[in-house]
């Protein structure tokens, strides 16, 4: 009997070797979901290419007892060694090929702080038992080929005390109990699936039925904790209408046999998880009381259904033959995320959020530390942190992109002849990239080799495009389009795309749209319907290139004006230009005096963005000399807003505009510090704090916040007194992240020993120890205190959350402070998975402030004296 030791062990390999893989793995486990350890029995099929006596699998932190290996009727004993941390070898006398089972009985461990491998969790007064695999975590509950390229049929059986239920990928088979009154359930043999999407669940849940939905009436099952049947109204509702409309968009059917979403009451580092036939997702995502009902919370359970459902088809249908084309999983879903939820709800604008979503992932690909979509993967931490927004937001963007392209029709055309040709199997990017460019109608060989060029261009290389555009009437009426790598505290580095850049031209003649794929430095496009010049090009109309704009001022002062641009467009340019004023491409004022005529009638997602505009200055282009001129500037400009909107949302009000609330009373409020609606929120606060009456859902952190930002010590006391005894976690969440927003220093430091002595789990905390580092008024204070100790907090996070923890240093803007960061995390950094390449992005960062501070802060502060 054997006991993995990482310690004593040699570095662990990233694959298995070659020569043997997998046809099929029955696995029987024995799950106490009130236990640390569990057992287990697999039979594992194995085809071995040539005649051996030792095969090598993964497996870490298991004990393995007794094992064999058999062909034909006979069986020979098997022996075991750990060969790293994340492989055991098993050896038997007589040498084999072909197909043989390979029989291993053994334990593993349960753990209680981390959501990966086999994890348990308390929620009310019962122990849930459940598993999250993706993407290397099987290892820890089975013996397996721990690699999604493998995609082999599987069988589970699962034993659990009397009083708890069992769940896995498929229904169930038969049931029974064992002599020692423990009931097991074997559940029927999945389609091929890869290790990382097996997934199971034991416990106290209560199944509630959410009928059958699709083209093959499949049972759709809500499982929850029994104290939550009453609270999934909504997911009952929307689960079935998700799944019918991602059938439609495939065009074939949901491919499993049935469809439970399992609550899992607490998740570290993902929100859900898309396994086959069981989608696990957080509780307070599927789950809340009516009194808690909000227009975000309804929003959040869509998005990530639409997400995850989507994933049965790319990920689990088709799986990415290894980790460095995640983003055919993950850029995929995110992408039709977007066009599902668009479809059942237009009225929640998620196109103005996609845009949001694309200039987050644009402001981190502008950093030299940016990493590909398609990541090569050279060690475990390169898998890690491959899910980021490059993975999720770039790649989405990207699709987006190419499906304008294209035209909508052929590129679901070559999506679906991409599924049909992989169904059950592993693909990589190529076999995308082919069918997509297979798919172009009416093309030819070239036509299709520039569209896989021009995809491999955003997928093989870091960075985001700047592109300009200028008007060329020297000879025919055309466009000079030039690229360059936009770099906001670097020089471009020569790196070069294949990409579609569309416009429109105007000013001369009837409006014209013009695309062209540009794949030079620089290229004149013709104009061939407009016969006169035009007077103006826009580049970017719909919102869909991956791409910044490079706008000169007068133009930019021009379109930021212009409100016959769609929505999308008109946000996507507020972003572009904040993008090009921190890059010190643009003064200041080019943004900044555009704003107030621009709210004119503007429509609520345009306000937001400027909102984050705005408030972005306060950290650190703001003097203290000139901090009343920017109060001013905020209450002369946002204080009318806020004031119009109320504290109160009336019955029937648009969601963009309850949405806008919640973000103009904080930049209002906490920046303009607005008299009036402090002093509201004080007896808003204290009122919902004794009886969660007199504010809606969406208002109660805002309005709690701004309470607490000059709250005494009796409001911290009572906020205090409401998380402890919160039961909704979601809720007990933001209630500790209020506390976070007290700002004397004695309340900072009760705040994080709450985290410190155990009192509070730091899981619920996050927003508690983060809050104060996001305020300028509290930040260094803050600081302080988690750095004091650092490896004593890190040694409360969970194992797979302590590699974000660098990131706490890119609140900083000054090169004292930098190297602090550095000296902070440069050691503890490389213990952290993950940890290297967040410290890398930390520092690059504050660099990139610093660099940004510099350039802007005359422009910024000659604009605030005007105010």
């Amino acid at each position: 009997m054997l006991l993995l030791v990482a310690s004593a062990l040699a570095a662990p390999a990233l694959r298995l070797p070659q020569g043997a893989h997998p046809v099929r793995e029955a696995v029987d486990l024995r799950l106490d979901p009130a236990a640390d350890t569990f057992t287990g029995v697999v039979d594992l099929v194995v085809h071995l290419d040539a005649a051996a006596r030792q095969l090598r699998l993964n497996g870490k932190e298991l004990k393995v007892g007794d094992a064999s290996v058999s062909q034909g009727g006979r069986s020979w004993p098997a022996s075991n060694r750990v060969v790293d941390a994340e492989t055991l070898a098993f050896t038997w006398p007589k040498a084999l090929s072909g197909e043989v089972t390979l029989h291993v009985e053994y334990a593993g461990k349960v753990t209680a702080l981390d959501t990966q491998g086999v994890f348990r969790q308390r929620e009310g007064d019962a122990d849930y038992l459940l598993s999250q695999f993706e993407p290397l975590d099987a290892r820890r509950a089975f013996p397996c080929f721990d690699d999604p390229q493998f995609k082999v049929p599987w069988q589970l059986t699962v034993h659990v005390p009397e009083g708890n239920g069992a769940w896995s990928n498929t229904s169930m088979e038969t049931t029974g109990q064992d002599p020692d009154g423990w009931q097991w359930s074997r559940f029927h043999e999945t389609r091929p699936l890869p290790s990382y999407l097996i997934a199971f669940a034991a416990g106290p849940f209560v199944s509630v039925e959410a009928g059958n939905a699709g083209a093959k009436h499949v049972p759709v099952r809500l499982v929850v904790p029994p104290g939550e049947v009453a609270h999934v109204a909504w997911a009952l509702e929307q689960t079935a209408p998700i799944l019918e409309a991602l059938e439609a968009w495939f065009g074939e059917p949901y491919p499993y046999d049935k469809l439970d979403i399992v609550a899992i009451p607490q998740t570290v580092g993902f929100g859900a998880m898309e396994n086959a036939g069981m989608v696990t997702v957080n509780l307070g995502t599927m789950a809340w009381n009516p009194v808690d009902d909000e227009v975000g919370r309804r929003r959040d359970y869509v998005e990530t259904m639409a997400h995850e459902l989507a994933h049965q088809w790319f990920g689990d249908l088709v799986t990415p033959m290894w980790w460095d084309d995640l983003w055919l999983n993950e850029s995929f879903a995110s992408w039709m995320e977007t066009k599902i939820t668009e479809r059942l709800f237009p009225e929640w604008r998620v196109d103005v959020a996609r845009v949001n979503g694309r200039a987050s992932a644009m402001d981190v690909d502008g950093l030299t530390t940016s990493r590909r979509i398609h990541e090569p993967i050279v060690v475990v931490d390169d898998i890690e942190t491959a899910f980021d927004g490059i993975t999720y937001a770039k790649g989405e963007a990207v699709l987006t992109m190419f499906e304008a392209y294209m035209g909508p029709d052929a590129f679901r055309a070559g999506v679906r002849a991409y599924l049909a040709a992989h169904r059950d199997g592993s693909a990589t990017s190529g076999d995308l990239v082919a069918a997509l460019a297979g798919a172009l109608p009416a093309a030819d060989d070239a036509a299709r080799a520039e569209l896989a060029a021009s995809f491999r261009s955003f997928i093989d290389q870091p960075g985001v495009p700047i592109v300009s555009a200028a008007i060329d009437c020297s000879g025919a009426p055309s466009v000079r389009l030039t690229q360059e790598r936009f770099l906001p505290a670097a020089p471009p580095d020569g790196t070069r795309w294949t990409m579609p850049v569309c416009f429109t031209v105007g000013g001369g003649g009837p409006t014209e749209w013009y695309c062209a794929m540009l794949a030079e430095p620089t290229a004149l496009v013709p104009l061939a319907r407009t016969p006169v010049c035009p007077k103006t090009v826009t580049l970017n109309w719909d919102s869909r290139g991956y791409y910044r704009v490079a706008w000169a001022e007068p133009e930019l002062r021009a379109v930021l004006q212009r409100s016959d641009l769609p929505l999308d467009a008109r946000v996507a340019v507020v972003h572009d230009a904040a993008a090009l004023v921190a890059a010190g491409r643009l003064p200041p004022t080019a943004l900044l005096d555009e704003i107030e005529p621009m709210l004119r009638d503007a429509p609520p997602a345009l306000i937001r963005a400027t909102v984050g505009v705005v408030a972005g200055l306060a950290d650190h282009l703001v003097p203290q000399a000139l901090r009343p001129n920017y109060r001013r500037y905020i209450l002369r400009v946002y204080g009318p807003l806020a004031r119009e909107l109320g504290l109160a949302a009336p019955a029937g009000e648009d969601p963009e505009r309850r949405r806008l609330r919640a973000p103009l009373i904080g930049l209002v409020g906490t920046y303009g510090g607005d008299p009036a609606l402090l002093e509201a929120a004080r007896p808003l606060a204290e009122q919902w704090l004794i009886d969660r009456s007199g504010l809606d859902p969406e208002l109660v952190v805002p309005v709690l916040s701004l309470a607490a930002r000059n709250g005494n010590a009796a409001l911290y006391t009572r906020v205090l007194e409401a998380a402890l005894v919160e039961r909704d976690r979601g809720r007990r969440e933001e209630l500790l992240a209020i506390l976070g927003a007290f700002q004397d220093p004695a309340q900072l430091a009760s705040s994080l020993e709450l985290v410190r002595s155990g009192q509070v789990d730091v899981r619920d905390a996050l927003g508690l120890v983060f809050t104060p580092l996001s305020m300028p008024a509290t930040r260094a204070a803050q600081w302080s205190l988690l750095t004091n100790d650092l490896d004593a907090f890190a040694r409360l996070v969970p194992i797979y959350a302590r590699g974000y923890l660098p990131y706490m240093g890119s609140v900083w803007c000054d090169a004292g402070r930098r190297a602090e960061v550095e000296s902070l995390f440069g050691r503890r950094a490389k213990r952290w998975i993950g940890g290297p390449h967040a410290l890398a992005q930390t520092l690059e960062t504050i660099d990139v402030c610093i660099a940004s501070t510099a350039s802007q802060r005359p422009g910024v502060t000659a604009w605030l004296e005007r105010q």
